[in-house]
């Protein structure tokens, strides 16, 4: 793709962020509202060209806005992402999106999504958020081919990327704190209480559309 044919992804790297944060730390102090609109333009271009960088570039939204505005940033963005290509698998392009999903997908993964969708769109986009057992951009792709309302597909994305995003925006922002503090950087030093205690958080959300599917399956089979 152009994307790696320009060897762009290089950038996309700890060491580039170790590299330039005073550059970009001080261009976020100097002009933060362009900042901000950079930040979210990138990466609803990352989101809409399928570009597997999602999870750097949350990170990176916490490493240069904070974990609560990085955050926000991100959820907005990665949003507006997946609305543009959902939307965009609704026009003549479809096919060709279509046929990128299938070749991706195994059969059986397929087939599952295909039939988690048409019984329970809400749940199902829910659970593949939370636990992201398909790509990003599959994930963006399937509900509109499967005939999902864009309310349901919305509803659901928004709630479901809160966890992780809210989680990879505290690591970027510790990893500030790091270099801040000419820290050498560490898995052990990244993951302090704060983040273990979020990806517990994360667990329990994970678990959650489960325990919804089992209660609603037992609900009707009582009634």
């Amino acid at each position: 793709s152009l994307f790696f044919g320009l060897d762009i992804y290089q950038y996309l790297s700890l060491q580039s962020l170790q590299t330039n944060q005073t550059v970009l730390l001080n261009f976020v102090v100097d002009s933060r509202a362009l900042a901000v609109f950079s930040y979210i333009l990138i990466y609803v271009l990352a989101t809409t060209l399928s570009v597997p960088f999602g999870a750097f570039l949350t990170l990176t939204g916490g490493f240069l806005f904070g974990p609560i505005y990085g955050a926000l940033f991100t959820i907005i963005a990665a949003n507006l992402g997946a609305i543009i290509i959902f939307s965009l698998a609704q026009t003549s392009l479809g096919k060709l999106l279509w046929d990128k999903v299938v070749r991706k997908l195994k059969d059986n993964k397929f087939e599952r999504a295909i039939h988690g969708l048409q019984n329970n769109a809400l749940f199902y986009i829910l659970f593949i958020r939370l636990i992201p057992v398909i790509p990003f951009y599959i994930a963006n792709l399937l509900p509109a081919f499967t005939g999902v309302r864009l309310r349901i597909f919305v509803l659901g994305t928004f709630v479901g990327i809160i966890p992780g995003t809210a989680i990879y925006s505290f690591i970027g922002f510790e990893l500030r704190e790091m270099l801040e503090g000419q820290e050498k950087v560490s898995f052990d030093g990244l993951v302090g209480d704060t983040i273990f205690y979020a990806l517990v958080l994360l667990a329990v959300f994970s678990i959650l559309p489960i325990v919804y599917k089992i209660c609603a399956h037992k609900n009707r089979a009582e009634s």
